[in-house]
């Protein structure tokens, strides 16, 4: 049986790459962590996953990747939109969710406006 990732097209690939180089890490995970913040060149805050509320969740921008040091959570903004929205590989290879359901999230996603410490999106 062939895995997901051979099961893609040179297209879909190529898609998914620039989607990956394109896409504001920070701006993404930031619609979720409302507590990331920037601190020197990387933004932290409370893990989604784990709630450690000690900035252990670490975003880096120019390297496009999260990582939490309590619980270990890491990866790009897809590994991250898939943890949060909970899909499994299973769903992707079913096609209950799609690539394209992905980029819908990924390219909508902007980090949330707060004013007066109250959330508006």
């Amino acid at each position: 049986m062939k895995t997901l990732m051979e099961t893609m097209t040179d297209d879909r690939m190529e898609k998914i790459q620039r989607l990956r180089e394109r896409a504001d890490i920070v701006d993404v995970i930031g619609g979720w962590v409302i507590s990331l913040k920037k601190v020197g060149r990387y933004h932290a805050g409370e893990c989604p996953f784990c709630a450690s509320p000690d900035g252990e969740f670490v975003v880096n921008a120019n390297r496009k990747f999260y990582h939490c040091f309590e619980c270990g959570e890491s990866g790009d903004v897809f590994q991250f939109v898939r943890r949060i929205k909970q899909v499994t590989f299973d769903d992707f290879a079913d096609g209950s969710f799609t690539f394209d359901d992905a980029f819908d999230l990924i390219n909508n996603m902007t980090a949330p406006e707060v004013v007066d410490g109250m959330v508006v999106k």
